[in-house]
């Protein structure tokens, strides 16, 4: 299926182009009015925002001002060059700086509040009362409703406290299985004792006594 492109009646009739042009309307005046005090509508918010809190870093007047961080610097460094805002080292933080208004920014502050309040009132005498107090009602319920479907105004739901778990109790290392007592070896059956060797009989020497007895008699039977 094919998209075909909105004609330029339909788009007029939508109601985001309606609020796209009263902006850009809007900013087109208060940038003409701006002009002549030597400021643009950014430079004019940041001043509006400092001397509303004074002290913000440039992140956060990048936050309350809708613009980029880089933005934001780009727009302190021109501001501090005219010598209207001045950036001063944080007692807490060495790397962060705070923005204040000097007196010559709180000066050209008062004069370019004046003029971009005037485009302001053109704005609202065209309304009784009780219609700027609707518009305005109209306007912040459409900037929730769109917030809170982008999810970036809807509160972070705490989450609850989980159950700690319980302690784990230590293992008991396992029991080391114990070595099996080794089984005596068997005592080798004893050698049977050989046998003693039978004791060789002496046969008698022939002319030789065989006893003591013998050897004296024959001794002294030689000797006669």
């Amino acid at each position: 299926m094919e998209w075909d492109e909105p004609s330029s009646a339909v788009a007029v009739s939508r109601l985001g182009h309606s609020i796209k042009r009263a902006e850009q309307a809007l900013i087109r005046e208060k940038t003409r009015a701006l002009r002549d005090v030597g400021l643009s509508v950014p430079q004019y918010t940041v001043l509006l925002t400092l001397a509303d809190s004074p002290g913000l870093s440039g992140a956060q007047l990048a936050r309350r001002c809708m613009v980029t961080p880089q933005s934001m610097a780009s727009l302190l460094l021109t501001l501090e060059a005219k010598g209207l805002v001045v950036r001063e080292q944080s007692d807490v933080h060495a790397k962060v700086f705070q923005c204040r208004l000097t007196p010559s920014g709180r000066t050209l502050l008062h004069r370019a509040d004046t003029v971009a309040l005037a485009v302001e009132q053109r704005l609202t005498a065209v309304f009784t009362p009780a219609e700027s107090e609707e518009f305005r009602s109209l306007l912040e319920r459409t900037v929730a409703i769109l917030d809170d479907e982008t999810g970036r105004s809807t509160p972070a739901t705490s989450a609850a406290p989980a159950t700690p778990a319980a302690p784990l109790t230590p293992a008991v290392p396992p029991t080391p299985a114990t070595s099996p007592i080794p089984t005596a070896s068997p005592v080798p059956a004893a050698s049977p004792t050989p046998a003693a060797a039978p004791t060789p009989t002496v046969l008698p020497t022939p002319g030789v006594p065989s006893t003591p007895a013998a050897a004296a008699h024959w001794s002294q039977a030689a000797g006669q």
